[in-house]
This record gives C-alpha cells, sequence and structure tokens, in this order.
C-alpha cells in the first residue's frame, strides 16, 4: 500500500507541473499502479499508452473506457514482453 500511495504521489506531482506540456503518456509503473495514473491522464485529455495489466479491477478498466470516450483519446495497452527479437525469431521459425 505505501509504495502505491508514494507512486501515486509522484504521478500527481508530475501531472501537476507538466499538465500543459505533454500531448500523451505512457505507463510502465509497477503493476498494481497502472489504472489510476491513467484515469488522471484521461481526465486531463490526454493520449495514454500502458502497460499490461490495465487495471486492478472492473470499475478502474470501465473508468477509463467511459473517460477515453468522453475526450476523444486515443488509448492502447502493450507488453514491451513481446517486442524483443527473441520472440520475433521465435514467429520467423514457426511461419
Amino acid at each position: 500500500q505505501k509504495e502505491r500511495e508514494e507512486v501515486a504521489a509522484l504521478g500527481r506531482k508530475l501531472f501537476d507541473e507538466m499538465e500543459k506540456s505533454i500531448d500523451a503518456v505512457t505507463i510502465s509503473t509497477p503493476d498494481h499502479v497502472h489504472g489510476l495514473p491513467g484515469i488522471r491522464a484521461l481526465r486531463m485529455g490526454k493520449h495514454v499508452y500502458c502497460q499490461k495489466p490495465l487495471t486492478q479491477n472492473v470499475w478502474e478498466a470501465r473508468e477509463m473506457r467511459r473517460l477515453a470516450i468522453e475526450k476523444k483519446v486515443a488509448t492502447q495497452m502493450g507488453n514491451q514482453g513481446s517486442a524483443g527479437s527473441g520472440l520475433r525469431r521465435a514467429v520467423e521459425v514457426i511461419q
């Protein structure tokens, strides 16, 4: 819980200081703290790229979807583990 609160405080500080100078955010925090920074960014009308897992509960997921539609911003969830050359080579071999 303490780690989640510390990360949230840092995220709030960054958003407050940079709100007018950014168009989008990428969220690559520890797994259990992706949803709330994503929601904060979406409320500000920022595009969001978020690592998986996107959220920790259904409410966070639904709120992110609602805000993305309302603010008309692009969102994407990714997994950087699938971007490595080893996995790409495995796909080539299988194909």
